[in-house]
């Protein structure tokens, strides 16, 4: 995931310095690239697999806010 964020810090920085047509569109690219993204879009569009996509988006989101909840309260995690 790192890596991933770490590209799309490159490819944002990118955008912000020379405003390329090219890297407006990896920028965009990389980002609907991300998991959370790519789960939220397969449940919009419905169909068999809908539900258990939002079950995994569901799970992705809570196990990521977790952690954070637990800072933001300067409570450590277990």
């Amino acid at each position: 995931m790192d890596r991933v964020v770490d590209r799309g810090q490159e490819l944002a920085r990118a955008v912000l310095l020379t405003s390329s047509p090219d890297a407006m569109v990896a920028l965009a690219d990389a980002v609907l690239d991300t998991e959370h993204v790519r789960l939220a879009l397969e449940v919009r569009a419905g169909g068999p697999h809908a539900a258990r996509r939002a079950i995994e988006l569901a799970v992705l989101v809570l196990s990521e806010a977790s952690p954070a909840l637990a800072a933001a309260r300067g409570e450590t995690p277990p």
